[in-house]
């Protein structure tokens, strides 16, 4: 059978940074008397760098992706085994002069395919795989794996250019594909061109935290930051009618036994509709109950957890056998919906869900007497690129049985959203921003926390220039708006 060489160790011509850092390495194990087994050890070991790829290293033979991912491993190891001998600062940069400071790219200039030729974004994707010699694989993990999309679906985007819903999947892609071109060491001009060129969309506008300190919230008579914390009461939270409706659904599936999913961004309000729902189940007299499995590692829960978790909401011992344990629950969960109780399972990010556990949910939702009645209803609430994962194959019984409600959208509320919340704080709205202010902020965010954050940079410029009113003047030049950065829209 023909073997495959590695594509770690393919011969290619070296460049010079290869051939500097392979002397520098020799250099520095002659230097110090090791062995190439040695300084292999002292470098990983055979975990990460053995003996014949430190040769392989030292003579520039290994690929520039094996040099690449290797160098801030061995130049770190190097730095531990330099400061156990007793050196200090100086004499331990001076000694991985070449090993830490030299830049092996993973990709050179020459390297590049001209994105702009793709007719759809799919295939400018697949343009940005080829350019970057990345495998599907390589190119679902720099998407953001699992937590974003599946690999398949990352296959599909490249070879067809079009996924059911698409908009809710582009942006996660977008910043996962910085993150990822920044280790790279590309120059933001360059990522900033890359990812214009992929997805070519709209810009959405991320606002950088900013709160109201206490000499500007008494320059506005303020009592307190108005966009800064959650609602204190149930009086404080800000609702719409699309709200409205939206908790109504939740309300539904947990009297009727739903199965149902809330996406939206973050900041566009989920966890204070979550808390409205566990208000409302709180009220109901015991009549209704709603159960938030937490754990640290939500990728990590398996079904077997969240039996347990829901025998100990009971105040039930739980038996060590399996079977038993899951016959336990069917018994009180019917016993529960005999007297009148229902009963409801929430997750909370469930875009981090384990795939298993995914899949076990509609076993969990389906738990009933064998006639019309379900024991258990499901609520989830996760960001939008939850939806794209749905249509994965392996999740197709759930997608077809799953109600997959959106937060509504928030720019036509956002005039009321900043009344409601300076009232909150004792201030007019009339009096702190002109409307066109407002219908400008309004423009730019598309969720409340966003527009909280905008709301507050601009009474901040306000008070910078010690002005009562926020003016539409004041956003219009880019030196002096509030500082929001504009991300390539990918959703």
């Amino acid at each position: 059978m023909q073997r495959h060489p590695s594509p770690y160790l393919a011969s290619l011509d070296p460049e010079p940074d290869r051939i500097e850092f392979g002397k520098r390495l020799q250099s520095f194990r002659l230097r110090h008397e090791l062995s190439l087994r040695g300084m292999a050890t002292i470098s990983g070991g055979d975990i990460l760098v053995h003996k014949s790829t430190l040769m392989h290293l030292i003579n520039a033979t290994g690929s520039r992706k094996l040099a690449h991912k290797l160098q801030s491993v061995i130049a770190e190891s190097l730095r531990r085994f330099l400061s156990e001998k007793g050196l200090n600062e100086t004499d331990i940069e001076t000694e991985l002069k070449g090993i830490a400071d030299i830049s092996i790219p993973l990709f050179y200039g020459s390297d590049t395919v001209k994105l702009a030729e793709g007719k759809t974004w799919g295939e400018r994707l697949e343009a940005f795989r080829l350019t970057f010699n990345l495998s599907y694989r390589q190119l679902w993990f720099a998407c953001g794996g699992k937590d974003v999309i599946t690999q398949n679906t990352v296959a599909h985007i490249c070879k067809h250019g079009r996924i059911y819903k698409e908009e809710h999947v582009k942006s996660r892609l977008s910043e996962h594909l910085r993150n990822f071109l920044t280790r790279l060491g590309k120059q933001p001009a360059q990522i900033e061109a890359l990812l214009n060129t992929i997805f070519n969309g709209e810009d959405i506008m991320i606002a950088p935290r900013a709160t109201l300190p206490i000499e500007a919230q008494k320059f506005f008579g303020l009592r307190r930051d108005p966009f800064t914390g959650d609602p204190r009461s149930r009086t404080e939270v800000f609702t719409t009618p699309q709200l409205d409706r939206v908790a109504g659904q939740i309300e539904d599936a947990i009297n009727y036994q739903g199965f149902m999913v809330v996406t939206g961004e973050i900041g566009s309000g989920k966890t204070i509709l979550k808390r409205r729902i566990i208000d409302h189940v709180t009220n109901s007299g015991g009549q209704l109950k709603l159960f938030w499995p937490e754990f640290f590692n939500m990728d990590r829960v398996h079904s077997g957890s969240i039996v347990s978790f829901l025998l100990n909401s009971f105040e039930q011992t739980v038996p060590s056998d399996l079977v038993a344990r899951a016959a336990k629950l069917k018994r009180i969960l019917a016993n529960a919906s005999e007297n009148g109780v229902r009963v409801a399972l929430g997750f909370d990010e469930c875009h981090h869900l384990h795939d298993r556990l995914l899949t076990a949910l509609k076993n969990f939702w389906e738990l009933g007497s064998g006639g019309y009645d379900r024991f258990l209803g499901v609520v989830l609430f996760g960001q939008p690129q939850f939806e794209g994962r749905l249509q994965d194959f392996q999740f197709r019984e759930i997608c077809e049985r799953v109600d997959v409600v959106r937060m509504p959208s928030f720019e036509k509320a956002g005039a009321d959203y900043i009344a409601h919340r300076l009232k909150l704080a004792g201030g007019d709205v009339e009096k702190l921003f002109d409307r066109d202010a407002i219908k400008l902020l309004s423009k730019k965010a598309s969720t409340p926390l966003a527009l909280g954050n905008l709301a507050n940079a601009a009474l901040l410029k306000a008070h910078t220039l010690e002005e009562r009113k926020v003016l539409a003047d004041f956003l219009s030049t880019d030196d002096d708006e509030p500082r929001v950065r504009a991300v390539r829209r990918a959703s």
